[in-house]
């Protein structure tokens, strides 16, 4: 914003339009769905990430929400995007340990 502020004192004129936003996404590590995860997953789930998700949009309404999945975020939503095959083996050892947590 300080840039900004900067070429309007230079005399420009900015104007811009919010198209969309998402509320932030920000679950404590100590909730049982992060502790959850972090069982299924085997690793610790991230404080903060750069980009939107809709999971604030849940978390804003009162349910709990985490986002996880297989591939890196630097991969995604790019030409030739792809997930490695080890990350979605990782993937789906995850979601067998989920199963048999739901089964018991």
């Amino acid at each position: 914003m300080a840039a900004a502020q900067e070429l309007v004192n230079q005399g420009y004129g900015i104007d811009w339009t919010v198209l969309s936003q998402y509320p932030a996404l920000s679950l404590s590590a100590e909730a049982p769905l992060a502790g959850l995860l972090a069982d299924l997953s085997g690793q610790e789930p991230l404080a903060a990430v750069s980009f939107g998700t809709e999971g604030g949009l849940y978390q804003a309404a009162g349910v709990p929400a985490i986002i996880c999945g297989p591939g890196d975020i630097a991969r995604a939503h790019r030409p030739d995007e792809y997930a490695e095959t080890g990350e979605l083996a990782a993937c789906l050892r995850m979601i067998e340990r989920l199963a048999v947590r739901l089964r018991a």
